[in-house]
């Protein structure tokens, strides 16, 4: 007899990598408005990461499907000059094996803040590698010290990209 209260299980919807930019778009829009904040976020890229798998992924290897957290002063808006940045990040990877070349393709929402806010800190990143509670990942991203600085902060802009790397397979013999 199955225990139902403990019974853990998990309905993945399997979405094309052409639909997934869309698809976390529009759970995004659907966050209460202006009152949604970077933990509403997390949240929500947590449970994009649980609930959708990318067709040609395969994500029994961690590092083929993951998720990064990362803080730091970057220049992401093309050439606009650098901001403070808190990122979520989705990476995953097309099978090698099948494409014959590595297909990595990055999902990411980005909050940029005013660089001077932030300039005492040191860039930091962390990935959902090898974890299996993604509660231990929210965690370490709602903890770190960028994060719990930036609550108080403005957010200057947002934006959701994907960015698209391909490289020939590297055969080691």
């Amino acid at each position: 007899m199955v225990n139902w209260l403990n019974y853990k299980y998990s309905i993945m919807t399997t979405i094309a990598k052409e639909d997934v930019k869309r698809i976390f778009e529009e759970r995004i829009k659907r966050l209460p408005g202006e009152k949604a904040g970077f933990v509403d976020i997390v949240d929500s890229a947590i449970d994009f990461f649980e609930k959708y798998k990318i067709e040609g992924v395969d994500s029994q290897y961690p590092e083929e499907d993951r998720l990064v957290f990362q803080y730091g002063i970057f220049d992401l808006q093309d050439g606009k000059g650098e901001n403070f940045t808190l990122s979520m990040i989705r990476e995953f990877m097309l099978n090698p094996e099948v494409e014959m070349e590595i297909n990595r393709s990055e999902l990411h929402i980005v909050f940029y803040y005013n660089k001077e806010d932030f300039a005492h800190l040191a860039p930091f990143s962390a990935s959902s590698d090898g974890v299996d509670n993604m509660g231990i990942f929210k965690d370490c991203v709602i903890t770190s010290e960028g994060f719990t600085e930036a609550k108080d902060k403005t957010v200057l802009s947002s934006n959701i990209f994907m960015v698209n790397l391909e490289q020939p397979f590297l055969n080691k013999f």
